[in-house]
This record gives structure tokens, sequence and C-alpha cells, in this order.
């Protein structure tokens, strides 16, 4: 786990036996877990939210950016806590459409973590903590991974970092930087 600034925590992707996707936590009033992963390389984030003092049962919302396994298999893990899980739509009906090979390949009912609401592109808040969803092809994050690569000079590791540095005010604007 690697604390990004006061109260944004990321559970960054190591290798395909431990984990396999980034995952984020925003440590606001509101506890919002963003990607958790396959359900079978959740150890390490159950780790990190101990070395918090956290349980999953303190999440009060899973969002998942996108529907591939590898980011949505392991919110059926909140299925009997208070959590509230959610997704763009369209990525849900993705999900919907290929209902059968997933329930298959999960070993999971889908609709057995269904989401509550829909993410929608726009601004909402959560207990205060304003969000800006932005619908972005998934070509955006190897764009950025290239942005990444171009500017070695600045050290960066992590995609996360690459989002600090291009989006800063985006960034504080929304009181993530500044929590």
């Amino acid at each position: 786990m690697t604390q990004l600034h006061d109260n944004i925590y990321a559970f960054i992707w190591e290798s395909m036996t431990v984990n396999n996707c980034n995952t984020y936590l925003i440590d606001g009033p509101t506890r919002v877990l963003i990607d958790p992963g396959h359900e079978h390389l959740f150890e390490h984030v159950l780790k990190g939210l101990e070395n918090l003092d956290l349980s999953i049962e303190d999440i009060g919302l899973v969002i998942c950016t996108h529907a591939h396994p590898d980011h949505i298999e392991a919110v059926k893990l909140f299925k009997n806590t208070p959590a509230l899980f959610s997704i763009h739509e369209e990525e849900w009906k993705l999900v919907k459409s290929m209902e059968k090979h997933i329930n298959i390949s999960l070993k999971a009912d889908i609709s057995s973590f269904s989401p509550d609401f829909f993410l929608k592109q726009g601004e909402f808040s959560i207990n205060g903590l304003g969000w800006d969803v932005r619908i972005c092809p998934a070509e955006a994050e190897k764009y950025l991974r290239k942005a990444l690569n171009s500017y070695q000079n600045w050290k960066l590791n992590s995609y996360c970092q690459v989002m600090e540095r291009l989006f800063p005010e985006v960034l504080k604007s929304r009181k993530i930087l500044t929590m």
C-alpha cells in the first residue's frame, strides 16, 4: 500500500500472482474503494486496509472504472457489507450482455452484485466530497502510460502519479489532493 496524499491510498499492481490491478482508497466521510480487482487476489487490499485499522465493513462505496473481471470481480466480497456499488451504465450493459459467460468464469451470479446506482458523466457529491466523472475510452490509460514514458525525468512510477502531474488543478478542485 502506498499513501499518495493525506487520505488517498493506492494498492499498486505488483505481479499477476499478488494482485492484478491498481486499487485506490479515498478515506473520506464515506470511504470509497476504486477497482477492487479479482476476488482471489484481494488479499493485498485486505492487508492494506488492516494496516489502516480498517476492514471491508468500513467501505461505504465501491466504484469500478470499467467491467473487466480484473477490476470488478471482488465486488462480490462486499455483498453483505454496507458498501454500495457503482459503475457506468454502459459498462454494466457489457457485463449483462456476457452474463452467462461471466457467471461461469467468476463462479458467481452477476445479479448478486448488481450496481446500486450508475455513474454518469458530470459532477456528484458523496458526503461533501465532490467528484467529476469523465467517461473516456479504455485507450486513455494507454495514452497516460505513454505520457509517463515521455516524462521519465519525473521519476514517476504509477498511473496515479501521472494523473497528479498532468491534472493537479482538477484533483485539487475536487478536494482530492487537499483533504
